[in-house]
Order: structure tokens, then sequence, then C-alpha cells
């Protein structure tokens, strides 16, 4: 009996991306490295080789695209997480597997939703129902590893929004620290697991209980009616404050000056007497953001305490003032490329006194033994993905929900999710 004949076009694995695909996994890769200011159509086209006429096949305009890209990143997290749910296991190898799949080499690249502001109402609601779905989803799997005894008691939906903040995040994290080489997805994947699963401290019996840094230098509320000067600061202060807010949640493009000057309750030409046009109110946004982390580093730093003390205080104040909107600093890469070639200059210098002063300090503690020597450069790229969700307005709290939101975030870091 001779050889079964071969039999042809049997599938040899994962199916080959539709062309659609191809062209959103481009668009995501543009709207990560430079945002929707900077992206075209005309571009992606190029680049997937395939003439602009054809592209309209696809997609209507740069809005549709964005929306497009941003709800297919949202569907790839939650093909991961299910993936890494059906595999089994416990809690935390299920968180694990899903940040091996999410942030693999070779997996489709992910959106940051930085820019979700500029979607009309229903495209918006769409792409924002996909991510809280899987938030829920998430949550849920931790939730169970609590009640088994392989999550540490925490705030699951805390944690579900911070590491899938996380994963968004970090196709973007290369834009805002240039004095980071750059390094592989699988080290800064291996960093993430490591920190989120047990956390920088040596001890992890217990996270430091810290006392509060003052944020009221940085309020509004901070000043003198009867000081002409201060009043003129306050006023500025509310501008980028409120300027901050509104690009962090719809992006530089998408908000106007009116509408900052509505929100603030001033004039258009208010805001130009005390900051200038749009490009100085963002380099501005960025000037002040920097300073805010800055001080707080600075306070957390003349703490008569150990050095995992003073990065907990830290690290809740600086989540504290990204839910106040009243404090509310710029979220890093929001419109950077949209800066003049000083003001981002500017930007990155401050980027690396904020990373040299924060590196400073967890060596410190490293040498002191309270910290795991654990790979900085990594983490310094990961961390702001863990809080730059707060800054979406998604959720609402009063001033004790703020705190107890901070708390769980910065335990999430010191002590991780795993229960022993």
């Amino acid at each position: 009996m001779g050889q079964p004949r071969r039999q042809k076009n049997l599938p040899t694995g994962p199916p080959a991306p539709s062309r659609l695909d191809q062209i959103l996994d481009e668009a995501a890769k543009s709207l990560n490295s430079k945002g929707v200011s900077f992206t075209t159509l005309g571009e992606i086209a190029d680049r997937r080789g395939v003439s602009r006429p054809a592209l309209y096949y696809y997609v209507k305009d740069l809005e549709d695209l964005v929306f497009q890209t941003y709800r297919r990143s949202c569907e790839i997290i939650l093909l991961h997480l299910g993936l890494a749910i059906e595999t089994g296991g416990t809690a935390t190898s299920v968180v694990a597997h899903f940040l091996d799949l999410a942030l693999a080499e070779d997996a489709p690249q992910i959106a940051a939703l930085g820019e979700i502001g500029i979607l009309q109402s229903t495209a918006r609601q769409t792409v924002l129902s996909l991510y809280e779905g899987a938030v829920a989803r998430l949550a849920a799997v931790i939730d169970t590893g609590i009640a088994r005894g392989e999550v540490r008691p925490c705030n699951a939906e805390v944690a579900a929004r911070t590491l899938i903040s996380i994963v968004f995040w970090l196709p973007v994290a290369p834009r805002w620290a240039a004095v980071i080489q750059p390094m592989s997805r699988g080290r800064l994947t291996d960093v993430a697991k490591d920190l989120l699963l047990h956390g920088w401290s040596r001890d992890r019996r217990a996270a430091p209980e810290v006392e509060a840094i003052d944020l009221a230098p940085l309020s509004t509320a901070a000043f003198s009616v009867f000081d002409r000067q201060s009043i003129v600061e306050e006023k500025r202060r509310r501008i980028l404050a409120t300027a901050s807010r509104l690009f962090n949640r719809k992006g530089v493009d998408a908000t106007s000056l009116e509408e900052i000057a509505a929100d603030v309750g001033a004039t258009k030409r208010a805001l130009y007497i005390h900051v200038g046009d749009k490009q100085a109110l963002l380099a501005a946004c960025y000037r002040r953001s920097y300073e805010i982390f800055l001080h707080l580093l600075k306070s957390s730093n003349e703490r008569d305490a150990s050095c995992l003390y003073r990065l907990t205080a830290y690290h809740e104040a600086a989540s504290i003032v990204q839910l106040r909107e009243d404090i509310q600093p710029l979220r890093p890469t929001v419109g950077y490329e949209s800066l003049t070639p000083p003001a981002r200059s500017e930007v990155d210098e401050l980027s690396t006194q904020l990373i040299g002063q924060f590196s400073t300090l967890f060596v410190a503690g490293i040498k002191e033994g309270s910290l795991r020597d654990i790979d900085l450069e990594a983490t310094m790229l990961i961390l702001p993905g863990a809080s730059s969700w707060l800054v979406k307005g998604v959720v609402v709290v009063d001033a004790e929900g703020q705190r107890h939101i901070a708390r769980e975030i910065s335990n999430l870091f010191t002590i991780g999710l795993c229960a022993n």
C-alpha cells in the first residue's frame, strides 16, 4: 500500500493577519510613537504598500482609523486575557501568562488609548465598554485568587486597572524617558511580572503606613486674596490644571483654547495673557507636571525614615495628585511631538532630573536593605503606566477614596500580588 496522499491547504499555525489587521497594526505603531497629530492616512498606506484610495475601503477617515485601532487593541487585550484564563492555574499564574501574551515581541501591536477624546460619543463608548470588560474580567480572576489564598487581600478592581494600564502604557513608555536606552519587550515583561507579583520591598509581610505628604503648596486653594502676585499665580495654576486635565482626557488636538477658557471661567484672551498660545500652554503644562513630581520627591526625601518609607510616601502622593482635578499634572507623552524643539529639550531635561533623583533614592534603599535589587531602568519605564489610568476620569472618588486607591497602587509595587 502506497503512502497516503498529502492533504493540501491544512492550517500550519495561526492565520495570517488580514489586510485590515496589518493596517491597524501599522496605525497602532504610529499612534504609539507619535500620537494622532502626526499620524496620517497617507503614511499608513505607504508603509503597508496599499494605494491611498484602497485604504478608504477599510477606513473612512483618520478618526475612523483611530477608532478601529483602539477597538482592536481592547479586543486583543480581551483575547489574551481569555487565553490566559483558559490555560488555568493559580490566579497569579494567569496574571503572569496574560502579561506574557499581551507583551510578547511578536504580539499584535496594542495602541495606548491616549487620545480617545477625539472619538465621537458612540465610538468612544464602544472602546470604553471593551476596556471596562477587560478590567472586570481580570478583577474577577484576582478576586478568585484572594478567595483561594493565592493572592493577598487587596482591591481587585484597582489592581486590575493598574495591570491593564501598564499593558497599554508599555508600547509608548520609551517616549517619555529619552535618557533610558531602548530595551527588549521581554526584559520589560519579566520586570513587570516580578514587580507586580512580588513587589520591591525586601520584607513582604506588610507595606509601611506613611504620613501623607502635604499637598497644600500644590493646591489651587493655597493663595492669598490680598496679594496681587498671588492672585496672578493662582489664575495661572487654575489654567494649567484645567488644561492638563482636558489634555489628559481628550488629547491636545481635540481640546480647544475656548474649551479650556470656558472650563476655568475665563476668556481666551485671559489664557494668552497668563500663559500664551496653545503650544506655550502645552509646554507650561509639562513644566508644571515635572515640578509637581519633583516637589513630591523632595518632600518625601525630607522624611527621617527608611528609603522604603520615603518611596511609599512619594508613590502614594503621586497617585493622589493625579486623581485630584485641582492639581492633576499632565500625563507623560501627551502632545509631546507638538512641542517646539527647545520645549522638548527642556521636558527631556526635567524627565532626566526626575529619573535621576528617583534612582538615587532607590539605590540608597537597596544599599540600606529595605528594597530589593531590581532592574531599575526597566522599572522607571513601567512606573508611569501604573497610574496613567487615574487621569482619565473613569473613577471619581472623594478624598478618602483617593487615599485608598493610592495606597492600593503603592502596595501593589511594594509587596506585590502574591499571598506569600
